[in-house]
């Protein structure tokens, strides 16, 4: 804000210190300064109150701002504005609100700068019919045209995820500067158009508006796939062309790179950035997180404070994530104490997180406990953590009491919530309680299903022999069916025999992704299940060629150390052991008359499935871990159903407890039978 507008000019020699003091933010000099001007008896200068409440309000001071505040001798608007401002930036909205009633009250009357800082306090969807009342009061006033005004409309419709009411606000700009761009540009990659948001940044450089780092943070955001790596790499030369290579816009390429899953290219971005600070390493952490790597994320973690860093709810929520992909619940549990002793656990998003990765390695008991530690604003989010634990463990029915606990509780669910619910009715079979929570979720919560749901559905329908009601699932949906949804059908028809359905489903895949190895695999399945050897060697031979699979990683934890396992691995100091003892479990499993599915030709299945990484983990389980001990094994991908026939005639075999914990949940293995129900 324009200096002009803190009072009349003031020739006080403290004037230039508290500015230079409001960009540094230094709170032990400002503190010093504002003990002097009292000594010196300056305090009931109002534009000298004006700059301390303001440097207040920005080191995030907020009962020091109020205070200076209440000591201003004849507030003027800005001195009501910078309070405002200093309200909405430190989530007390409602506070914002209240001052600018009780500035009409005291007849000051509020200008552009005063409204476009209550504008911001609305970011979410329920605070969006406030907004509209705020919005309603501006154009009452005679505001509501000017390019100030109009940015902070668009900013808002599009932060509570009104789209169309932030482009009329864009629309009716009579020229756009590059705010008003970000604004709008945000409001679209925020929401999931990325398509809006490409074609609204190339527009701004044809119109010639020079993009600031909030313009590449906003449209990187908007790259976050990886069917848009190509446009992420272009706004990547386009920051460099033109000299843009802040660190905060090469955070937010670690980000975008993360996101797309080129690793490689974000670890370049973040060795780019020249000085890192924790949202940098946040970031980095995240890319991490996103392809996989829990033990090299866990790693930077540990480096934080040799960055001389303070960690943040984000940091520690990250590393919580890395501990759930490894199921390192020992290094869980350690990190789970610091986020006490810092006083995090007191924070919801960060609590949640606790419970999350507890779920995810198992330890129930640990987060029913933090669950419940979470008394106040225990929301949707935290619910369905606690939810997906029971469900991911195999405890179905503690998943479905939660679930109407959570109603009882007026809790509002989400698509999440659903989809925990769904899967549960999946892993038990019941198809027609599956059937009563999809219409309930659509009819009574008004929430549209995503594939997710529908694949839910019809895997039901599969296991319960009703291909038709699958496919009537599949033609009613409201979009293209995607990979998710077609590899359900597929699956589905492979175990009832339905070859011709299944053969389209898997044809359609290829289509969609013909880097994948799935749709290959299913469709071979159905070409030996006609006898159609000739056309299993050619679907081969296409799989060889085109394939860019994920690799397949199996790990255990033995003594405190990971030993991790890719198929055929020959790297382990114990290799000729653990192939000695799966040749030894083949030849008994072939006693007992167990032998994989048809998938592929003969010389090749047992390979596949005997050294797969999973198989290596178990077998080295078999061999260092004690007897009576139940043997852990965590997997990257989803466990496929000949590795999990296998795993249940080992457990049998053997007579030990083994556990999996694939992609999607828990497989507790004992004496040949699984918890999941042959879910896989």
């Amino acid at each position: 804000m324009a200096s002009s507008r803190y009072g009349n000019s003031s020739s006080s020699p403290y004037t230039p210190l508290l500015k230079s003091l409001i960009r540094s933010r230094n709170v032990s000099e400002g503190r010093h300064l504002h003990d002097h001007l009292i000594r010196v008896g300056s305090e009931g200068d109002a534009i000298l109150m004006n700059h301390l409440v303001e440097f207040y309000g920005k080191c995030g001071l907020s009962d020091e701002a109020f205070h200076g505040f209440s000591r201003i001798p004849a507030k003027n608007v800005f001195s009501w504005t910078i309070m405002i401002t200093s309200c909405v930036q430190h989530n007390h909205g409602h506070l914002g609100l209240k001052l600018l009633r009780q500035m009409e009250v005291e007849g000051v009357m509020a200008d552009d700068f005063t409204y476009s800082s209550i504008l911001g306090a609305f970011t979410t969807q329920e605070s969006l019919d406030q907004g509209k009342f705020v919005h309603a009061c501006i154009v009452s006033e005679g505001f509501g045209h000017g390019a100030i005004i109009l940015t902070a409309l668009c900013s808002m419709y599009g932060k509570c995820g009104s789209i169309e009411l932030a482009r009329d606000a864009f629309d009716a700009m009579p020229c756009h500067d590059s705010a008003s761009w970000n604004s709008m540009i945000a409001a679209y990659a925020h929401h999931g158009h990325e398509k809006e948001a490409l074609q609204l940044y190339y527009q701004m450089w044809k119109d010639g508006v020079r993009p600031t780092d909030m313009t590449f943070t906003a449209i990187l955001r908007a790259c976050s796939s990886p069917d848009a790596l190509e446009h992420g790499r272009d706004i990547h030369a386009h920051i460099t062309d033109g000299g843009f290579g802040s660190d905060i816009v090469k955070t937010a390429l670690v980000s975008m790179y993360g996101n797309c899953g080129s690793l490689e290219e974000a670890q370049q971005a973040f060795q780019e950035i020249y000085r890192h600070d924790i949202v940098s390493v946040n970031a980095m952490l995240g890319a991490y997180i996103q392809n996989d790597r829990g033990r090299d994320a866990l790693q930077l973690f540990g480096q934080i404070w040799e960055r001389r860093l303070e960690p943040t709810c984000i940091t520690y929520a990250t590393a919580l994530s890395a501990c759930s992909l490894l199921g390192a619940i020992a290094k869980g549990k350690a990190i789970h104490m610091m986020i006490i002793e810092e006083g995090f656990e007191s924070m919801n998003v960060v609590a949640t997180a606790v419970v999350s990765m507890y779920g995810k390695c198992g330890g129930l008991a640990d987060a029913w406990t933090v669950f419940n530690r979470i008394i106040v604003g225990r929301d949707c989010i935290a619910w369905n953590a606690i939810i997906a634990a029971y469900a991911q463990n195999g405890d179905d029915q503690m998943a479905l009491h939660l679930f109407k606990q959570m109603e009882k509780d007026a809790v509002k669910p989400d698509g999440v919530t659903y989809l925990n619910v769904l899967l549960v009715c999946s892993y038990t079979g019941s198809l027609e309680d599956a059937h009563g929570y999809f219409d309930s979720m659509v009819r009574d919560h008004a929430i549209e299903p995503n594939p997710r749901h529908y694949a839910c559905m019809i895997d039901l329908c599969g296991r319960a022999g009703l291909i038709d009601e699958a496919e009537n699932f599949l033609k009613k949906m409201p979009f293209e069916p995607d990979a998710v949804v077609l590899t359900a059908f597929s699956g589905a028809c492979r175990l009832q025999g339905d070859i011709a359905r299944g053969k389209w489903a898997a044809e359609r895949l290829i289509k969609l992704d013909p880097h994948a190895d799935y749709p290959y695999i299913m469709l071979s399945h159905f070409y030996a299940a006609e006898g159609r050897w000739l056309d299993v060697a050619d679907v081969r031979k296409k799989m060889e060629q085109n394939v860019k699979n994920k690799a397949g990683r199996s790990w255990i934890e033995v003594d405190d150390k990971f030993h991790e396992f890719v198929s055929g691995d020959g790297s382990h100091p114990r290799t000729r052991e653990i192939y000695s003892l799966l040749n030894r479990l083949n030849d008994e499993m072939k006693r007992l008359r167990y032998s994989p599915e048809d998938t592929i030709d003969e010389g090749s299945k047992e390979h596949i499935l005997y050294y797969d990484s999973e198989m290596l983990a178990i077998a080295f389980g078999l061999l260092t871990v004690p007897p009576g001990k139940q043997i852990r094994v965590f997997k990257n991908l989803q466990v496929s159903p000949d590795c999990h026939a296998a795993t249940k005639s080992i457990s049998r075999i053997v007579g030990r407890d083994i556990i999996v914990r694939d992609s999607n949940l828990f497989h507790h293995f004992t004496n040949g039978i699984c918890s999941c129900g042959n879910y896989s």
